[in-house]
């Protein structure tokens, strides 16, 4: 998986490309999410518009950054899950847990980040 990391107004883009598999792109996540945490950027937005596929340790791995995030008091946003990482999210009830935006929704989720609003 390739991660590129960007920063906009204090909020850092996490934007994948590949795949989010137990032998791939887990810990090049983890990392991306624990550097950003590291120098105090706290609202995190995970775009994974271009992730074809992830399967149940990949979402253990965006538990993870939620949860990173979130013990430091900030916010995270997954920004467009593909249908079946959707349906992962809502069988397992992440959806509760997270904002999850749609691929075409992301000037409302970096609004939703700069205002701190959790879900």
């Amino acid at each position: 998986m390739e991660i590129e990391t960007q920063k906009a107004d204090g909020i850092g883009i996490l934007i994948c490309q590949g795949q989010l598999l137990s032998n791939e792109g887990t810990k090049e996540l983890r990392r991306a999410v624990h550097d950003l945490v590291k120098i105090g950027t706290t609202r995190i937005l995970l775009d994974v518009t271009n992730v074809s596929n992830v399967d149940n340790i990949g979402l253990g791995e965006i538990v993870h950054a939620y949860t990173a995030v979130n013990r430091t008091g900030g916010f995270f946003v997954l920004l467009g899950p593909s249908l079946r990482l959707r349906n992962l999210v809502n069988r397992t009830q992440l959806n509760t847990v997270f904002t999850v935006f749609e691929r075409d929704q992301h000037v409302a989720a970096l609004a939703h980040l700069k205002g701190g609003s959790s879900p």
